[in-house]
């Protein structure tokens, strides 16, 4: 048998094909959002999961065991954890949780002292501006 393809023939084949397209990219659509909302649901579990150790480690130890801690961070460390992480990594504050906040206090006298020494010397007070606020803080 000879196939005849006629104007109105072919415009419903090139419909009817465009419509499948459509269906079929509305599907791999709906399918690529549904993948990438499980995906974000597993990254933040994990974040989560991720999150919970570091603070296991240098928030609710009473000394934090810098092997677990470089362990831990290879990989990336949390935002707000970032900065407690750092200053025990690089020994600026003692592990031992009880001593932090007073080597952290001094600290930063010893960084407002050494300001004073080399660069305010005869010139306006970084606490005369109130830079610094209350030098005993």
């Amino acid at each position: 048998p000879h196939l005849r393809f006629t104007e109105k023939g072919a415009a419903n084949m090139i419909h009817t094909s465009k419509k499948d397209v459509d269906d079929a990219n509305i599907a791999i659509a709906v399918e690529a959002a549904k993948t990438a909302m499980a995906r974000a649901s597993l990254d933040d579990r994990m974040r989560k999961e991720k999150e919970d150790e570091f603070e296991e480690i240098i928030i609710n130890s009473p000394n934090v065991n810098l092997r677990d801690l470089r362990r831990l961070s290879w990989h990336g460390i949390p935002d707000k954890l970032r900065a407690d992480a750092w200053q025990l990594l690089l020994g600026y504050v003692p592990t031992k949780a009880s001593r932090r906040t007073e080597a952290r206090r001094k600290k930063r006298n010893e960084y407002r002292k050494a300001l004073e020494q080399h660069f305010y010397s005869g010139v306006v007070h970084p606490s005369d501006i109130g830079l610094f606020g209350d030098a005993t803080s």
